[in-house]
Formats: structure tokens, sequence, C-alpha cells
């Protein structure tokens, strides 16, 4: 890498060229010879191996070692001209980008990890193996795991909404209802109905969805973040420290302007955030009223009847509606045989009580502990 032209160097680019196309010198061209400068017209294997006579060491020991060592740094040569300081920089800043810890702040780090290179290159040679490499790293403030977290970010995200669900009393073997229908052009879904309809249930029925298509989504619920400002929080502090195990603190827009840029391949949307029992029409407006069509995600509430019709009067261009009622016969047929149960064998009057999801769930909890 120079600043510098690159003169006549035509012969030798086709000479690198034609080693990373092989699986070692012996299998270079032999027969047709190039003029690689004055005085020196060989073969490709022979100006291989005129090189490595010329970077052999005084140890002969070495000299077997030599031939395969010069090969592979010939084979991952690069040559690039006309290189500004500025635009190396720039080059250099975009590479460290995805692994700095705190946002927007490469060029602190680059000038860290040049300080820590020369201090130690001023003890002499040094040689860096993974380890050595990722300890560098790490104490120039890189986070070296991060691409390697983001891979797994939805099966991480997963474990830890089973956790809250399964804390909460959801129970996938046991649920019955299909995933709530959600368009893909409204950004918002609401889902509403009465107390214990099952609301819940069906943010835990969307929730194994995502694990099943390996989409990324964050389960919070209401208690101690009741403003708009502590949901967001609580969702980008999930996906950043708990999903990705960073330790700073980022905002969920800085979140979801970054994520595309370590990975461009990143589906869309980047992140559903479900958030149950959101009582309060005005919390419940000011979030569905976030920009997140441009942040690349989606929003999931519970929320009241009487609020889900505010809203869909409201903001019905952002929003969609799941309504939650009874269990319909083939539902309630499907849960009672998971429990050894049969629909027809009840009672009419028992059979339309159990229409009622927590009425159903309290009956089958009281079967079980006679069984």
């Amino acid at each position: 890498m120079t600043d510098g032209r690159a003169g006549r160097l035509e012969e030798f680019k086709v000479f690198l060229d034609a080693l990373k196309s092989v699986e070692g010198p012996d299998h270079l061209n032999n027969d047709e010879k190039r003029k690689f400068k004055s005085g020196l017209t060989v073969t490709d294997r022979k100006f291989f191996d005129h090189m490595v006579k010329k970077t052999r060491s005084g140890d002969p020991q070495q000299h077997a070692k030599e031939r395969a060592v010069v090969f592979h740094l010939l084979s991952h040569f690069e040559m690039e001209f006309c290189v500004t300081s500025s635009g190396l920089i720039e080059k250099i800043e975009g590479t460290l980008c995805p692994y700095v810890a705190d946002l927007r702040d490469e060029r602190g780090v680059r000038e860290h990890l040049v300080g820590l290179l020369m201090g130690r290159l001023s003890k002499g040679e040094i040689r860096l193996n993974s380890t050595s490499l990722g300890s560098l790293l790490r104490e120039a403030g890189l986070s070296i795991e991060r691409l390697r977290n983001l891979r797994v970010l939805p099966e991480t995200m997963a474990k830890l909404s089973r956790d809250r669900l399964s804390r909460i009393g959801y129970r996938h073997e046991k649920d019955v209802r299909e995933v709530p229908c959600w368009p893909k052009g409204k950004p918002v879904l609401l889902i509403t109905g009465e107390s214990g309809a099952g609301k819940t249930w069906q943010l835990g029925k969307y929730l194994e969805e995502c694990v099943e298509t390996r989409r990324t989504a964050t389960l919070i619920e209401v208690h101690g973040a009741k403003t708009t400002e502590d949901i967001l929080a609580r969702a980008a502090r999930n996906i950043w420290q708990e999903g990705l195990g960073e330790t700073s603190e980022q905002s969920l827009i800085a979140v979801s302007n970054f994520l595309p840029k370590i990975n461009p391949d990143i589906p869309i949307p980047l992140l559903t955030v479900v958030v149950d029992g959101i009582q309060d029409v005005y919390v419940a407006r000011d979030l569905i009223r976030q920009n997140w069509m441009k942040w690349g995600m989606r929003l999931i509430l519970t929320v009241p009847n009487t609020v889900a019709r505010t809203l869909e009067r409201t903001d019905s261009e952002t929003v969609h509606v799941h309504r939650i009622v009874d269990f319909c016969i083939d539902e309630l047929d499907a849960l009672l045989k998971k429990h050894g149960q049969q629909w027809a064998d009840l009672p009419p009057d028992l059979k339309k009580l159990l229409c009622k999801p927590i009425l159903a769930g309290l009956f089958l909890e009281a079967v079980l502990k006679l069984l």
C-alpha cells in the first residue's frame, strides 16, 4: 500500500494472479516465460524459486519451510497504489466500525490501537497469534465477539423470551390457537380482548413463530417500564446488552442504525418489540407513533378493548387490531384432548363456561390435581 503510482508491474500482477489460482508452487507454469525485469525473463515457477532464494535466511534448517512460507505470503499479497491518508483512515475506521464497543467512536479506537501497536513494536519484532491478537483488540476497546453474537441473536432472544413467558405461565405445548394475523403493511399489531381471554398467550404464540423462522423479537412486561422512554430503553437494553453481550448503553434508534451496517444482509424487520399489559391509551398512542417503519422494526401491544377501539379510529393506517374472543368448539376440544378430556363428555353448562380461556385453564388445573 503506497501513495505512489503502480509503474510497470503488469507481469508481476499476472504472476500474483497465477499464484492465487494454484494449490502450490509446483503447479505454477514452467513453460511460458515472462520478462519480469531487464535480465530476468523466466517462467513463473523459476521466478518463484528466484524469490525464495533472494529471501532465504542463513539457517539451513529453515530452508525446507521457506518455500511454503513464501508461497503463503505471495498468494495473499495485495498491492494498492495512489493511497491517500484520508482514504486509508476512512477504510480502517470502516473496518473497525462493526467491533467498536461505543458506537461512533471509530476514530478514538483507531488512534488507541495505533498507539498500542507502536508501543509493542518499540520493543522489537512481534508475532501475534489468535490469542494475543484478541487480547490486543480487546485492550483497544473492540468487541470481537459482536458479529458472532449477532449471528445467534434470534436464538438468544428466543431463550430470553421463553424464560419470561414461562414465568407468567405460558405453555407452548398447551396452546391451541393460531398465530395472530398481521398484514405486512401495518407496523403495529394490537392484541385486544376481555381480561382472561388469552392476550398474553397470543404473544407467546407469535414469539414461538419467531423462534421457528429465526426472527428476532423481545418481550417486555410493563411492570417497571410504564412510559414510552422506559419501554424503548428496555427494548434497546434487551437487544444490545442481553442479546449481543455489550456493556454500553445505546438507544433503540442507534441500534436500528447500527445493525444493518455490521450485517447488510440482516432481515427486515430487524426486531419486533412485544409489550404485554399496556393499559394507558396515551402511552399506547405514543408508542405506536414512533417511527417503526424507518427503524426497520415492528411493535406488538396487548391492550384493553377500549384502548384498541380508540387507536383503531385515530391510527388506522398504522395499526392492525387482532381481537381475541372465547374459545370456539374446535379450540376447546383440542385443549381438552391435550389433557385427556373430551368436549362431548362435558355437561352443556360446563361446555359454555369453559369457552372462557381463563376458566378453561383453571378447570384443567383442577382436573390434573385430581388425577
